[in-house]
């Protein structure tokens, strides 16, 4: 979770190199398939695919993202799932326009795999009119998924006048 959140898809697969044995956890088997068809193993990713179903494995959105990455499905359902990372990151993979607007309860995760992967919105974009927005940046900000330069860019775009800079 820690590298992919750091959009390092390369270094969260490195570890599934390592594991040689049978994954009783579904978010590791779901992360281990995922990896396998990220390294175009795509032949064993459907083998433990199938194995898992066999052994109970449901989850009904990595299902239909699994079909569409694996070349089943021509068309994939633009959901955007928050249950994980991983589920985050396959949203974004499987939806060609991703747009996803991040709000003060977002999870930290999703902020950093946002700020990471360049998908935060432009700072030169916002509305300063929409105060909920800009608050969410302030926090953002503070919890580092924004750089201080570009609100501090954000606050150069308020226009005052000399009385209000007077009465500060």
């Amino acid at each position: 979770d820690y590298y992919l959140s750091r959009a390092d898809l390369g270094k969260a697969c490195e570890i599934f190199n390592k594991i040689n044995f049978l994954i009783n956890d579904d978010y590791v088997l779901k992360f281990k398939i995922y990896c396998l068809l990220h390294l175009n193993k795509n032949e064993e990713a459907q083998l433990l695919f199938d194995l898992s179903k066999e052994y109970g494995f449901k989850d009904i959105f990595f299902e239909k993202k699994f079909a569409y990455l694996m070349g089943y499905e021509e068309n994939v359902n633009n959901e955007i799932s928050e249950k994980s990372i991983l589920d985050f990151h396959i949203s974004h993979r499987t939806n060609k326009d991703f747009k996803f607007e991040p709000k003060i309860n977002t999870p930290k995760f999703i902020w950093q795999y946002l700020s990471y992967s360049n998908l935060l919105e432009d700072i030169n974009l916002v509305d300063l009119e929409d105060l909920e927005k800009l608050s969410t940046i302030e926090i953002a900000t503070h919890e580092k998924n924004y750089k201080e330069s570009e609100l501090f860019s954000l606050y150069e775009r308020f226009k005052f006048n000399i009385n209000q800079l007077l009465t500060v």
